[in-house]
């Protein structure tokens, strides 16, 4: 059977139809789910994310949440101004609990569903140590809080912090408690956790190259609370001083009142990390908490952000102000890179660790080291005592 020429030529004019209601259908569609995709798009790229991990409750949230708010102030203050070249910044907080698994599950959000590029702290060594290899591993910047265990970043990249390694000032203390001091022996009680055992070494090793002895040394497991058996071990060896390290304030002050309840207090000086020197210690244990007793921590003048925190929660931060105030120039440290780099991880990383960063920020100038360590000058570190229940510093050496 032959076909004519009109037979084809309706034939194609049919098929031609065919197709075209096909193509006519289909594009819309596809131009209807590209419209949707650059919706999607638009809204993903018109804030800048930027995540929060930091201890909100558990045994150090009165360091971590003045942390999160002092973040908060500096990311209010740049949405209220315009934002980042024209984006605001999205703000997303969680909570690491100051431990490892609430930690890797905050990251997990934040990078897999959250898509940040950026995330503020977490605040403290256990959650860091956790968290640091998954950020390298997956491009994400870190800005660490009181993160302060040294070697804390030992083979990742897009690691920071806003304090420096336990083993400068635990060197300090110890060069301050034999020269300035003339403690010769001193008896340790420390908890074994990644913080408070970091300082512990770098205190003892500095402290028996610079001539002292440690008379004896018990680290305990978190979540202990009798220490009296070793107390008394301590107080027959007689002690120039006892060298307190936990990581919240809570075990610092079983220690302390177990110590005044055996009559060693009272003969000895105390000192020890920071926590366990802090405020907060003191705070918990009814006047009992002498008044000599000392730690070392880096020291910035309130030139108006206190006053800002004050207004805006309605009370002070309970966590050392240099430490809790860094993170507001995290923010603005963050800001300045983004401006220049957006949210290309690898720019932000060299931007930071320029040798010409120099930031002048509100608690120090800026630099940080090859392993994103800040760089603190010596000088900027001074001995912190507790009196009549106020923060007192004085001057090292």
């Amino acid at each position: 059977m032959k076909f004519g020429v009109k037979v084809w030529a309706g034939v194609f004019a049919i098929v031609a139809l065919a197709l075209f209601g096909f193509l006519v259908i289909s594009g819309g569609l596809f131009t209807s789910n590209l419209a949707f995709n650059s919706n999607i798009s638009q809204t993903q790229t018109n804030t800048i994310k930027i995540g929060g991990m930091f201890s909100l409750s558990g045994t150090t949230a009165f360091a971590g949440q003045p942390e999160a708010d002092f973040a908060k102030i500096a990311i209010d203050e740049i949405n209220a101004s315009g934002g980042i070249n024209g984006k605001k910044i999205e703000y997303i907080l969680e909570d690491d609990k100051c431990n490892a698994q609430d930690a890797l599950t905050a990251a997990k959000k934040l990078i897999e569903e959250d898509g940040v590029k950026i995330i503020l702290g977490p605040s403290c060594s256990p959650a860091t140590t956790a968290v640091a290899p998954v950020s390298s591993s997956n491009k994400v910047i870190i800005f660490a809080a009181s993160s302060l265990s040294t070697n804390i970043f030992r083979g990742v990249d897009y690691s920071f912090r806003a304090n420096q390694p336990t083993l400068v000032p635990a060197q300090l203390q110890a060069e301050h408690a034999l020269k300035s001091k003339n403690i010769k022996t001193v008896a340790i009680i420390s908890e074994l956790s990644n913080f408070p055992k970091s300082w512990t070494d770098d205190f003892e090793k500095e402290f028996v190259l610079g001539g002292g002895k440690v008379t004896k040394r018990f680290d305990f497991a978190s979540g202990e609370t009798d220490f009296k058996s070793d107390i008394a071990q301590i107080r027959s060896n007689k002690p120039d001083a006892v060298f307190v390290s936990t990581l919240g304030p809570a075990a610092s002050i079983l220690i302390i009142k177990q110590m005044n309840e055996l009559g060693i207090l009272d003969k000895v000086f105390l000192l020890g990390n920071h926590t366990s020197m802090d405020l907060e210690v003191s705070n918990g244990l009814d006047g009992v908490f002498p008044s000599n007793a000392f730690t070392v921590v880096p020291y910035s003048d309130d030139n108006g952000l206190l006053k800002k925190y004050v207004e805006k929660f309605h009370k002070e931060p309970t966590f050392e102000y240099f430490y809790t105030a860094a993170m507001y120039d995290a923010v603005y440290l963050l800001k300045d890179a983004i401006t220049s780099c957006g949210e290309n991880t690898k720019c932000i990383q060299d931007y930071l660790k320029s040798p010409f960063l120099n930031f002048k920020g509100t608690v120090m100038t800026w630099n940080f080291d090859k392993n994103g360590d800040p760089i603190i000058p010596k000088e900027d570190y001074k001995e912190r005592r507790i009196e009549n229940g106020m923060k007192k510093y004085y001057k090292i050496g």
